[in-house]
């Protein structure tokens, strides 16, 4: 690195660097919302390193900040699917300081997107749900439904951990209604999981939120995506429990953390594991709820 300074090598080197791991993550960034998640999760995996010093070289304006704050960004489901939740919000945070991340663009839209995900991620509700509700306004303005989708289910989520269930459930009716309209499959299982889980703690209405479930297993059958089957599973665990059918559930939750187990999906594992939990305990077997 020391010859390419002195050459006056080393910035257009680390522009180049820049410029290809954005795009490599620009392009993995479709699939981490598919089937095909795992392999595309394990190719970013391998490139960390990588990553970390396009961000780091971002920040210190080593390099056109406009490259950390895309790559930020791009990597919203990474960070979370990964657990890399601290990590990934520092640096979305960090980046959406700066002043190429002002204007009210895509890419302010989309580095915002993990900033807020990962500070509800980490019960920062108020936070996170002030950074959500800018994201969301710019995708609108923007046109770009997913990144909506995406920033709303994860509002309203952050609303409901509030007790604003009423505002949570009218904000995932109206993105329903979008992407009914648009025919984005995987969008309309998002945010049908966000509509179900705050009607089911909102009203407790087992029979309702169970054909919302029921429709994201068939959707996650149509897209061949087992994240989002597994998903599927783990809430129709919970309304089977709720409903006392605790065989079915107690099932639903085994396959789910079998799925979730594969990935090392470690908060989606916790949350089934929760609910198998409470399955045993409701059927007085209190050693295999502690195991």
């Amino acid at each position: 690195m020391e010859r390419l300074s002195e050459s006056g090598e080393e910035e257009s080197v680390l522009q180049n660097h820049a410029a290809y791991f954005v795009e490599f993550a620009e392009t993995a960034e479709p699939y981490l919302t598919s089937g095909q998640r795992d392999s595309w999760l394990r190719k970013l995996e391998a490139e960390i390193d990588n990553i970390r010093m396009v961000l780091s070289h971002s920040l210190k304006c080593r390099i056109d900040p406009i490259f950390g704050i895309r790559l930020a960004g791009t990597l919203g489901w990474f960070w979370h699917l990964r657990g890399y939740l601290t990590e990934g919000r520092n640096w979305a945070s960090s980046l959406m300081k700066l002043p190429e991340a002002s204007e009210r663009t895509r890419a302010r839209a989309k580095v915002l997107f993990p900033a807020g995900g990962l500070a509800w991620s980490q019960g920062d509700y108020r936070i996170g749900n002030a950074i959500l509700k800018e994201s969301a306004s710019i995708f609108k303005e923007v046109g770009d439904l997913r990144g909506l989708t995406d920033a709303r289910g994860i509002l309203a989520g952050g609303l409901a951990s509030l007790g604003e269930y009423d505002k949570a459930q009218a904000l995932c009716e109206d993105t329903v209604a979008l992407l009914r309209q648009s025919g984005d499959r995987w969008g309309l299982a998002f945010i049908l999981y966000w509509l179900g889980s705050i009607i089911l703690v909102k009203t407790g209405d087992t029979k309702a939120v169970r054909v919302m479930f029921e429709e994201i297993l068939a959707l996650s059958k149509e897209l061949q995506d087992s994240w989002l089957h597994a998903e599927a599973l783990n809430h129709l665990g919970v309304v089977n429990g709720m409903q006392g059918d605790y065989e079915v559930a107690q099932s639903y939750f085994e396959a789910s953390i079998a799925y979730h187990e594969t990935t090392g999906d470690r908060w989606a594992i916790a949350r089934s594991l929760s609910g198998f939990g409470e399955v045993m305990l409701r059927q007085g077997n209190y050693d295999g709820a502690k195991s």
